[in-house]
């Protein structure tokens, strides 16, 4: 139970890190574009794919 509540912790700390990045990376492209919000939504869809091919790598 100890190492499946470990292993949660860090899938959740490395989605959330994928997400900010996303976040942000999307920020720049919305601003970049002049739509925000697609930028944004598009930004945290590409960090949370890239937190999940992090995920499967490591």
């Amino acid at each position: 139970m100890k190492t499946d509540k470990q292993n949660r912790k860090k899938i959740a700390s490395k989605i959330g890190v994928s997400m900010v990045t996303g976040l942000a990376v999307g920020t720049a492209i919305g601003v970049s574009s002049e739509n925000i919000v697609n930028g944004v939504t598009l930004g945290v869809a590409i960090g949370v794919a890239v937190g999940m091919l992090l995920d499967i790598n490591s």
